[in-house]
């Protein structure tokens, strides 16, 4: 309780000491103080001490009180009145002034006024007293009136702008930044700074603006001593900047260069040595102050100096290679940065500028103060060093390849070499640092060197498709001069090598010295030194790599003997252990890298004697110890691949470079202590070979020659001369046969074959043998290792035979000589292994040799797959098909590594020709099981290694180092891929004669030359075939993913041979789509498309070469397919599509069908010019199209002759714009006459796009000024000939009264009154500029001109220089057609008519006629109303414009006088409301009638765009139509031109809204035609007014115009709907029109009214259903009464002239009294009374049979779908229409509808159309008993309806869908309803099949067989059959055999067909 009492003590005290201050100083006393001239300066002390304090809760806010009762704080601003104040009250009232503005913009933000008030008052009386104040001596006083100056700009920035505006900046100001207190405490500057910062932080961007061009005012902070200033200091200046001035987006880019310029730069720069004092609580010392300093300022700089978008760097595209001023400030500060090789942060800004603007590079090692002479200082090093800093920084790929805009090679070098050849880089650079004494220095020039040749490398090696390869190949060219200019030679490189490998055996020696003598030398600091040396060298050796990529003429001068710097490396021994395995790399890298002929591999071994010579060896030599020795899985590789290349790289292996690979391999085979001496025997046969190696290729041509003659005695036939095996010939010609290929790819796989035959083994194999010969003859012992090896090579070679003959002769030569010599004894085990395995592909069995008396009698055992195989293949047939083959097979499989697989599959394709050759000497069944056992294992091979390979790649087996064997194929998987494998697997089995030659060869008729019988050839490739096939279905899958297709392109030609057999002249293209669409999404899918396409091409080029006059649906049909299936240009054959081109060309020129079509797949195939090869060039087709015979008669067709030769010019047309646009090349001068004379000027599609080949022959700079005065059309044509015939000196170019006589008045009047408004002057960019016509009533474009070519023609005519008829030029409309272009949408289309009008201005100016005058007035009036330039004026200121320049040129008619008085009364016509409508329209002169006609017709004219509505609508214009059509004044032509009005206004989608929303148009429409006598005009107006503002409201207005067919209406189901009132109302306007329609309308009209009523009754089905779901209907629905529908029943009679029809109508109306339908009746009687129609009645017959009465009756059926019997209703709420409605008028109507849908639904069935109307029927017939009896008793009904249900039945037989099933179903029902109707029992209602159609989960197969069923049934007893004998015959057959069968497997049928049984049974019987 105590502590309690005592906290409730305090707070007390806490109150009373608050009320104590309260009461002591607040807010009034403050007040009353300052008015108190004693205490006015005490209050102020008190004031300011207290205010100091605050905000604080604790105190009293003085402030706040103060500026509450007295806003204007006028107290202390009277203080600054009268005596001059001391500096002491001065700094008071200063100081005071400053605490209340300071609250005001922060915590008291909403007394701003208060603020802004004391800155005016301060600013507008004591502005003098404050700048005075600012140059006084005291500077507390200074200082406070800085303080109070910056919480004056403090509150926002108009006051900051009035404090700005109120200073004057002069030197004295701006040297208050000087007056720093070097003792530390605040100073003038430090206020200055603030004061200065506070305009950046409060103005806005203008007087950041006016800041910055003030001189000396922010820059004089940054010129002085900014380094020295306080660390908040610099951090608010740099931030400020940064943010109010760098990111500030209304600060210019070239206001802020001219702020931050290189000397102020270069003073913020001197922050990174930053000095001042630290005055943050986050640093604690001097360097931490430092470190935040440089980080502040290196932010900044590089933000400010390397931004594009913020900073001061201007972005140069050409890279200073334009010689432009660039970044000139940039420059200046960049040089200036001396403390760049010392400072790393100033270093890496100078890199970031330099990288931002490369342009400046050179300049700036132009003038840096850097050298770069090279010297051993440091200096030097550290220049150096920030050289290749500052390049390694740009982009490794020049900035010069991402220009969008293409350049010379010349200009592109300039660029690429500014960012990656440093200019101080110069051959002086390299010579001068190569000399210098010390390694370090060296290092550093080489290091160079490296960086600019790989620099060089990657901008070589970039490829863009922006430059063609030609330019990309001098650019390369000019880029190695440039090179070799500045780089140093070769041997430069060389010497310093050379230097440090005589420097290393100096040291050695020294060190070896030093051992005799009894010195140590530590191992530790021998390597530590020489490790800088390693990587030296290795340096070095990549420079010599780079220099061979780059400049590889620099290394083909050089004469040295690279083999020079293998010593020290590469010893006798192999690599010298004391090397780094890293330097061993490289110098082996290099080897690969340079040319072979740069080393002498073969120098040092002696070749004359044949012993082998003991001690140093060849450096070829040491390569192969090297690989054999090395435990270096990587050293080995690039042994191997060097020692490849070394062989390779001469001309004798250049076929056989896979031969090479398997000697090489196989050295790793031996073991490890015999390799020696197989690698000595290899080097010496190959040093033979090399040094003379035509001995040895004339060995292999003459064993090449032996095995053919053989083979031609073999096959008797006489083959002398012949240089090639038989075998490979006989191949050439069957492949000719099989695989029709394109010329390129037949010479890529015939020079394949061709290599394997002529070069089927390298010229080693008999210098292997001779020397093996020689070798076991001089030498008899040890050499059983050398044996083993040669086997097992040639085993191998044999196994990579296509032919394996020429290769056994050959060993069988050698062993003969062999083994007949004297010396000559019992030979090695595995020889006689060899010889006896290569001995069965001889053709005969070799005689006795001694080796055949010791011939082993077992085959050894198999240790690996191969030796498997081989086993397998000399047992024989047996060992294929013994049970443990498979298990073996699959056992060694497992074992084979990934290098094996190559020789594994030449293997088995080696014995698969085999046993196939010798298919006839085997038993059938034997041969046939070993072929399809070497194919199976064939297939196994491609399995595994696609599934193993991957495996054996990534994630190799652990290996012992002993394990050679295992360590030499790791090594071969390391050196290729997986991919690489399969794709050589594939590419041997695919590309093997044997599966090429046999694969569908028998179904081709192109079976290979052979010596079997019929059945044999038959089975044999029956059976290949299928293997075949199996093979490419398990592979084609891999061989798409690799990439590869064309390893199967003959498989697949094959296929399209063969396809091509069964798809001539469309016979079974139906089977195509079938396939087609079983293989959509499938791999196959693109070969199955590419086959079809080139059947198509083929049908159509023998079609139009067979068929003279063409088959138009069969080649539309087959032209379509064409399109469809050509998606790329790779799947076309270059011949097929030549030919198709050719063929149609020749024989389809005036089809337009072809050339549409043509147009289309050259756009396609001809993507890019370059890539297609092979097609016929554009060039070439542009001339045969051309030079045609029907060239000229085509495009010179007239519009005015028949429609297709207009379509085919057309075609034409756009085929010419194509091949232009692909090939501009093809433009020339000489093809404007003709152009020209084709052209027409107007709109329609042909003359668009001629007008578009023209502006594609002017971007190829062809002149056509000449040809503009040519004119155009058939005028241009005759002054062509007259210019030809007359010549240039003689004739004249035609004046501009002939060319504006060329203009049809009727089509230029035209033009003004439905100006296109979107048409564009200028083709824009990717567009195609086809102009459409925007509405339906619009004329057609024929008789439109293109304004697109007139403005060009109009600026012609009026060039100052020429001659015109001002008054020619208004009266033909030209002056009308340039004034409404005002209202185009296009800027460039006005800016070309504004330019027309000054140009007629001037003329006019000239003129000499009678109405000049008040033409120049109008013109005037015109000019002084627009006050934009460009200014887009609406359409009916402009129609009203054009007609008042045609009025005033007529003066004697009335509207003349009317119109002058107008002008003459306005200075200007203003744009903002319709000009004199209200005079005009309420005119109460004699001639107002004329005047209001006059006026409603602009409107009519000009209602086209939106601006003339809403000028209509700010003026009530509606309003006063409405209401004055709606009145007895308004006679009917005046009512006709309102609607007009409205027609045109309600296209404008805001209109039609407001229209329909606003005004209540419906309703005006439905009062407007209550009249009893309506004329046909003003209802054809009014119907054509409802159907344009209720599809403008509906959104599809467009696609209403283009459609024509009833059907898109009918099945289109995404149509919006609208609000139910407003449907509902729409309905009930066109139900009100409905009774008119007996007046005479034309067929459009009501087609028109037709297509409304449709889509208006859809939307009011929806709309009233989803209303009445939702129980939102409040109004009354309308709907199609029985009257509504046959009146439009008898519209259409009428219309067809259809008596029997009418006769109907009559009788009906005639019962029932239906008043305007008998009135309508009696009118058409009257008419029709005569029997025989009159021959006006036969033509408007005939006239309308032509205006599409075809889609006339589809739009009728569809709207008399939607007329539904409604009940018979007493109330009294109902329509007129409605009462009374009898059940005989709703069954007359109903039968009456039926019948005539009926039979127009059987004239052209439709599925769609078919499905409505049987919901239709459904539903009414079957909601009506009275309906359907009524229906039955009509026999032509009821013939009808079958009919119907029998093409219902037919459909769903032939397309199976679930809409047609369930349409059926629904006849069904109605059917056997009316069948219940006659009498007849209902089956339904007696069997089963009830539930079987009306279940919706019943299955469709059970659903559909009793359809099928009970169709049968409806057919029978339809027409009165008593019993359905087809049915029952059919049930009773069905369920015949069935009835002993398990209930289980009994189908739906079967049922049904039993329960159909029973119910006929029981309804006869009963």
């Amino acid at each position: 309780m105590a502590y309690k009492r005592q906290n409730t003590d305090q707070l007390e005290s806490l109150r009373s000491a608050k009320k104590t201050i309260e009461s002591e100083f607040n807010g009034t006393t403050f007040k009353s103080m300052l008015r108190d001239p004693g205490n006015a300066f005490k209050g102020l002390e008190n004031f300011v001490r207290t205010a100091k304090k605050l905000p604080c809760a604790s105190v009293y806010d003085v402030v706040e009180g103060y500026i509450k009762i007295s806003a204007e704080c006028s107290e202390i601003l009277s203080l600054l009145e009268g005596d001059k104040q001391s500096v002491t009250e001065m700094m008071l009232i200063f100081q005071s002034l400053e605490l209340i503005l300071l609250r005001t913009a922060s915590d008291l933000s909403h007394f701003s006024m208060v603020g802004t008030t004391i800155v005016k008052k301060l600013v507008s009386t004591h502005a003098k007293l404050l700048q005075s104040s600012l140059h006084s001596v005291n500077h507390p006083f200074v200082r406070q009136c800085l303080t109070l100056l910056a919480a004056m700009v403090s509150q926002g920035a108009n006051s900051a702008r009035e404090v700005f505006c109120s200073l004057v900046f002069s030197k004295p100001l701006n040297s208050l930044a000087r007056h720093r207190d070097k003792s530390g405490r605040p100073d003038v500057r430090m206020a200055y700074v603030q004061f200065a910062v506070s305009f950046l932080l409060c103005g806005d961007g203008s007087l950041v603006g006016q800041m910055l061009d003030t001189k000396d005012f922010l820059s004089e902070i940054l010129n002085t001593g900014l380094k020295e200033d306080r660390i908040s200091v610099v951090s608010l200046i740099l931030s400020t900047l940064q943010t109010k001035v760098v990111h500030n987006p209304a600060i210019s880019k070239s206001k802020k260069v001219r702020f931050f310029s290189a000397s102020t730069l270069a003073q913020i720069a001197s922050l990174y040595k930053w000095n001042g004092i630290v005055d943050t609580l986050t640093v604690h010392s001097q360097e931490g102050g430092k470190l935040l300093v440089r980080e502040l300022v290196h932010n900044f700089l590089l933000d400010l100096c390397c931004s594009h978008k913020h900073g001061i760097s201007f972005h140069d595209p050409s890279l200073g290679t334009a010689m432009r001023a660039g970044n000139i400030v940039l420059l200046q500060f960049v040089v200036g940065l001396k403390q760049a090789t010392e400072d790393e942060l100033v270093s890496e800004l100078l890199v970031s500028i330099l990288k931002s603007s490369p342009d400046i590079l050179p300049r700036y090692f132009r003038e840096t103060h850097l050298s770069f002479t090279p010297r051993m200082k440091g200096a030097w090093l550290d220049s150096v060093a920030l050289l290749k800093k500052i390049y390694q920084a740009q982009p490794e790929v020049s900035q010069a390849f991402q220009l969008q805009e293409t350049v010379s090679a010349h200009n592109l070098l300039s660029m690429v070499l500014v960012t990656s050849l440093p200019p101080v880089c110069n051959k002086t650079f390299f010579t001068q640092g190569f000399k210098l004494p010390s390694m370090m220095g060296q290092h550093a020039t080489v290091s160079m060197l490296a960086f600019i040749l790989r620099r060089a490398q990657r901008n070589m090696e970039n490829r863009l498709d922006a430059y063609s390869p030609t330019t990309m190949e001098e650019f390369v060219l000019l880029y190695r001069e440039a090179l070799s200019k500045i780089l140093p030679d070769v041997m430069s490189i060389v010497s310093i090598w050379q230097s440090l490998s005589k420097k290393k055996e100096g040291d050695a020696n020294t060190s070896a010295t030093e051992l005799k003598v009894g010195k140590e030398v530590k191992t530790e600091d021998y390597d530590e030194q020489n490790s800088k040396e390693v990587l030296f060298k290795a340096l070095l050796l990549q420079v010599l790599c780079l220099y061979q990529r780059v400049v590889p003429h620099l290394i083909s001068q050089s004469r040295f003997d690279f083999s020079k710097l293998l010593k020290g490396i590469v010893s006798e021994r192999g690599m010298e252990n004391d090397i780094p395995p890293f330097l061993q790399c490289e110098i082996l890298k290099l080897a690969l890298e340079l040319p072979a002929s740069s080393f002498s591999w073969f120098r040092l071994q002696d070749v004359a004697n044949s012993e082998l010579i003991q001690g140093e060896g060849s450096v070829f030599h040491l390569l192969l110890k090297i690989f054999i020795s090395t435990r270096s899985s990587q050293l080995r590789t690039l042994t191997r691949m060097l020692i490849l290349k070394v062989l390779r790289d001469c001309s004798v292996f250049e076929h056989t470079s896979r031969e090479l690979e398997l000697w090489v391999d196989h050295l790793l085979s031996s073991e490890p202590l015999q390799q020696e001496q197989v690698i000595q025997f290899l080097d010496q046969v190959l040093m033979r070979v090399m040094c003379n190696p035509y001995i040895y290729l004339e060995k292999v041509a003459a064993m090449l020659q032996e095995a053919v003659c053989l083979q031609t005695e073999m096959s008797g036939q006489d083959q002398k001369g012949c240089n090639l095996p038989v075998s490979h010939i006989s191949d050439r010609q069957s492949s000719f046969a099989v695989i029709e290929e394109s010329e390129t790819s037949l010479k890529g796989t015939f020079l394949i074959d061709d290599i394997l035959q002529t070069f089927p083994f390298s010229a080693i194999v008999p210098a292997v043998l001779e020397a093996r010969n020689k070798l076991l003859l001089n030498f008899r012992d040890e050499n059983d290792v050398v044996c083993e090896y040669i086997c097992a090579v040639l085993c191998h070679i044999l196994h990579y035979q296509r032919d394996p003959l020429t290769l056994c002769l050959t060993l069988k030569h050698y062993d003969d000589e062999l083994f007949s010599s004297e010396n000559s004894r019992v030979p090695h085990s595995s020889l006689m292994l060899f010889c006896v395995y290569y001995s069965k592909w001889l053709p005969q069995q070799p005689q006795e040799t001694q080796f055949s008396l010791t011939r082993p009698t077992a085959a050894p055992t198999a240790l690996d797959f191969s030796s498997f195989l081989k086993t397998c293949y000399s047992e024989g047939h047996q060992a294929f098909v013994q049970d443990s083959f498979r298990p073996a097979l699959e056992k060694y499989l497992s074992s084979l590594q990934l290098s094996q697989f190559t020789g594994a599959v030449n293997q088995v394709l080696l014995y698969l020709r085999s046993i196939v050759d010798a298919f006839s000497s085997l038993s059938r069944s034997h041969a046939a099981e070993m072929v399809n056992c070497l194919l199976e294992v064939l297939g196994a091979l491609v399995l595994k290694l696609y599934n193993t390979a991957e495996t054996q790649i990534n994630q190799p087996e652990a290996q012992e180092p002993d394990e050679v064997s295992i360590e030499m194929n790791h090594a071969a998987a390391q050196e290729v891929s997986k991919e690489q494998i399969l794709l050589v697997v594939f590419r041997s089995v695919f590309k093997h004669p044997v599966l090429e030659q046999w694969f569908l060869a028998v179904e081709l008729d192109v079976v290979p030359p052979h010596s079997l019988e019929q059945d044999c050839v038959r089975h044999l490739g029956a059976q290949l075939t299928e293997c075949i096939l199996n093979l490419l279905q398990s592979s084609a899958e891999k061989i798409r993913a690799l990439h590869a297709l064309e390893v199967i392109s003959s498989y697949l030609s094959a296929s399209q041979q063969a396809l091509l057999k069964e798809l001539h002249h469309s016979t079974r293209w139906h089977l195509a789509d079938c396939l087609t669409e079983k293989l959509t999404s499938t791999s196959e899918e693109l070969h199955w498309r590419t086959s079809l396409l080139s059947a198509a091409f083929h049908w159509l080029s023998t079609t139009y070469k067979e068929l003279k006059k063409p088959e138009v649906k069969k080649e539309e049909v087959m032209l379509r397919r064409l399109k469809t299936l050509l998606i790329s240009p790779e799947s076309v054959r270059a011949s097929d599509w030549n030919i198709f081109v050719k063929c149609g060309l020749k024989y389809r020129y005036q089809d337009k069908e072809f050339l549409a079509t043509l147009n289309t797949l050259m756009k396609r195939m001809y993507r890019n010019v370059n890539a297609s090869k092979g097609l016929l060039a554009i060039e070439t087709l542009y001339v045969m199209i051309t030079s045609h015979s029907l060239f000229m008669p085509t495009i010179l067709a007239s519009h005015i002759e028949a429609d297709s030769s207009t379509e085919c010019k057309e075609a034409l047309v756009s085929l010419l714009l194509t091949l232009v646009r692909k090939c501009p090349e093809v433009c020339n001068r000489s093809h404007l006459p003709v152009l020209f004379g084709a052209y027409g000027a107007t709109l329609s599609l042909a003359d668009q796009k001629l007008l578009l080949l023209l502006n594609e022959y002017e971007k190829k700079n062809i002149d056509q000024i000449e040809f503009q005065c040519l004119l155009w059309g058939p005028a241009a044509v005759e002054y062509h000939k007259a210019r030809k015939q007359l010549g240039t000196s003689l004739w004249q170019h035609p004046s501009s009264e002939q060319l504006l006589a060329q203009l049809a008045p009727d089509k230029m009047l035209n033009t003004v009154t439905h100006f296109p408004l979107h048409r564009c002057l200028m083709p824009q960019e990717g567009e195609e500029l086809i102009y459409i016509t925007e509405t339906e009533d619009m004329p057609n474009q024929l008789c439109l001109y293109d304004p697109s070519f007139l403005f060009p023609l109009f600026s012609f005519i009026l060039r100052p220089e020429s001659v015109i008829d001002c008054q020619k030029f208004v009266t033909c409309h030209a002056l009308g057609v340039t004034i409404v272009a005002l209202s185009s949408h296009d800027l460039k289309m006005r800016s070309a008519a504004f330019h027309v009008l000054s140009s007629f201005y001037e003329h006019l100016e000239g003129a000499r006629f009678r109405d000049k005058k008040q033409l120049l007035y109008l013109l005037d009036s015109v000019r002084n109303g627009i006050q934009k330039h460009n200014l887009r004026i609406s359409f009916v200121h402009t129609t009203y414009i054009a007609k008042v320049a045609q009025q005033i040129l007529r003066p004697e008619e009335h509207m003349y006088l009317v119109i002058n008085k107008f002008l003459l009364g306005t200075p200007y016509v203003g744009l903002s409301r319709v000009p004199d409508f209200f005079k005009l329209f309420y005119s109460f002169d004699l001639e107002h009638k004329l005047e209001r006609q006059w006026m409603l017709s602009v409107l009519e004219e000009g209602m086209m765009d939106r601006l003339s509505f809403d000028l209509c609508e700010q003026q009530n214009i509606y309003h006063a139509l409405l209401g004055f059509c709606s009145s007895p004044l308004c006679d009917q032509p005046l009512q006709i031109q309102i609607v007009n009005i409205l027609k045109r206004s309600v296209r404008i989608t805001k209109a039609a809204y407001d229209l329909t929303k606003v005004h209540g148009v419906l309703t005006w429409i439905i009062q407007l035609i209550e009249k009893r006598c309506l004329d046909a005009r003003l209802l054809s107006a009014v119907i054509g007014l409802l159907h344009s503002l209720w599809f403008t409201n509906l959104g599809q207005k467009e696609s209403v115009v283009q459609c024509s067919k009833a059907a898109d209406f009918y099945a289109d189901g995404s149509v919006r709907c609208f609000t139910f009132p407003v449907i509902n109302d729409f309905l009930c306007a066109l139900l009100s029109v409905i009774r008119h329609l007996r007046i005479v309308v034309e067929a459009k009209e009501v087609q028109s009214f037709l297509q409304t009523l449709a889509s208006v009754l859809r939307s009011h089905k929806m709309a009233l259903g989803a209303h009445k779901d939702a129980g939102w209907l409040t109004v009354h629905p309308h709907s199609l009464s029985c009257s509504s529908a046959l009146s439009l029943l008898y519209c259409w009679g009428t219309l067809v002239y259809d008596q029997a029809l009418l006769f109907v109508l009559q009788d009906l109306a005639n019962t029932h009294n239906i008043r305007g339908l008998y009135e309508a009746g009696k009118e058409g009687v009257q008419v029709n009374a005569s029997s025989k129609l009159s021959q006006s009645s036969l033509e408007h017959l005939n006239e309308v049979a032509d205006s599409g009465m075809e889609d006339f009756k589809p739009l009728l059926l569809n709207v008399l779908t939607y007329w539904e019997p409604l009940p018979v209703l007493t109330s009294s709420n109902l329509c007129n229409d409605d009462i009374p409605v009898s059940i005989c008028l709703i069954c007359g109507t109903a039968h009456t509808l039926i019948k005539w849908t009926l039979k127009a639904l059987l004239e052209r069935p439709n599925e769609s159309k078919t499905c409505a109307t049987v919901n239709w029927l459904h539903r009414v017939i079957l909601s009506h008993k009275t309906i359907a009896k009524s229906l039955i008793t009509d026999e032509a009904v009821k013939v009808d309806l079958l009919r119907l249900y029998h093409h219902t039945c037919e459909c769903r037989m032939q397309e199976k869908s679930t809409s047609k099933l369930d349409t059926l179903e629904l006849f069904t029902t109605i059917m056997v309803y009316l069948l219940e109707a006659q009498g007849i029992p209902n089956v339904l209602q007696t069997s089963e099949m009830k539930a079987y159609l009306e279940t919706p989960s019943v299955e469709v197969t059970k659903k559909e067989a009793g359809l099928k069923l009970l169709s049968l049934y409806i057919h029978e007893v339809w027409n009165g059959g008593k019993v359905p004998q087809l049915l029952l015959t059919h049930a009773q057959l069905v369920t015949k055999d069935k009835k002993e069968s398990e209930e289980s497997s009994r189908t739906p049928v079967i049922h049904i067909c039993e329960d159909i049984l029973s119910a006929v049974d029981f309804v006869l019987k009963t």
